[in-house]
This record gives structure tokens, sequence and C-alpha cells, in this order.
């Protein structure tokens, strides 16, 4: 779900997942789009799968909200988590803000 005005930060996380325990990847994702969604600041996300390539993207009001998210004790059990079960083989994080989007067909 992308944001409906600008501007606001998004998070773009590319991964490739192992074959590893499939069913606790998806366990622990299921677990981490929970825990993200209560965060302050949070506006929504999508992830795109496609076998072992994924990109999740979330969406943020401010970089503060974001940075807050990221240092906080449950992200960084998520992330020991993701390491310990070896479901991520690697990861690329960037972070951009979005100060103007378009949609075609426009919405109205």
């Amino acid at each position: 779900m992308s944001p409906k005005s600008e501007p606001y930060f998004v998070t773009i996380v590319s991964s490739e997942i192992s074959d590893h325990d499939r069913e606790g990847y998806e366990a622990h994702r299921k677990e981490l789009s929970e825990v993200v969604a209560k965060q302050s600041g949070f506006i929504g996300a999508e992830v795109s799968e496609n076998g072992q390539k994924s990109i999740s993207l979330t969406y943020w009001k401010s970089q503060e909200a974001m940075n807050a998210w990221a240092a906080s004790a449950e992200h960084q059990e998520i992330k020991q988590k993701s390491h310990a079960g070896g479901w991520i083989q690697s990861v690329r994080i960037e972070i951009a803000q979005v100060n103007h989007k378009m949609e075609f067909p426009p919405k109205h």
C-alpha cells in the first residue's frame, strides 16, 4: 500500500532468500509484518517475491520514525532471528525520500 500524499520515506530491502526452512522463513516474515505495522510513523508495506528474490518496501511518515524502528529492540531481535534462521543469503537496503509520485491511469 503506497502512501497517498508526499513527502514520505521508503526503505527498500532487496534480499536473496535461502531454500533452507522455507516454513520458518514464512513465519518469520509474518511476525516481522505484524511487529512493524505497530510502529509509530509506519504507513504501509509492499512485498514481492519471485523464487529466491524478495523486494520489500516499507513506507514511513518521517526519517525519524524509520530510524526509531531500525534502532528498536524489536527490530534488533528480528534481525538476529533472520541471521540465526539462515533464511537470508544476502540483503541490500536502500532508503529514499519520495517528494512526488504519479500514477497511470490517474486515480480520482
